[in-house]
């Protein structure tokens, strides 16, 4: 399984378009292998796996406040963290205010989408 990122439905889509917002040339997560509907299929084929199968899920999350939502971009914690952490303090503070107009009532529910996929080896 791979996040949607590719396809704007992952979760941390609301992030990444808010970054794109303030930064058109920000490097997202869209870019990573699978993130996008096919992908999996295609790099399944690629090393010769047989009978693929590949679908989509979705998860639903409840995020009682912004701010919980938001204190886990302050960990440094993989491409949104990482590239949390590189801001300096108004530019983060312009980012969470920005990410932050995408929730406007709480408590929010975040709809995610993965790719999955499975095959058989030959």
């Amino acid at each position: 399984c791979v996040w949607d990122h590719g396809g704007g439905q992952g979760p941390l889509s609301p992030y990444w378009e808010a970054a794109r917002a303030l930064d058109p040339q920000v490097v997202d997560e869209s870019h990573l292998p699978g993130s996008t509907e096919g992908q999996l299929s295609e790099l399944f084929d690629a090393v010769g796996l047989s009978e693929i199968q590949e679908t989509s899920l979705s998860v639903s999350v409840e995020h009682s406040t912004f701010d919980k939502w938001w204190e886990l971009f302050g960990l440094g914690v993989g491409p949104a963290g990482a590239h949390a952490a590189s801001l300096d303090t108004t530019a983060r503070e312009q980012l969470r205010e920005r990410a932050r107009a995408r929730f406007p009532v709480e408590p929010f529910v975040l709809t995610a989408r993965a790719w999955a996929a499975r095959a058989l080896v030959q």
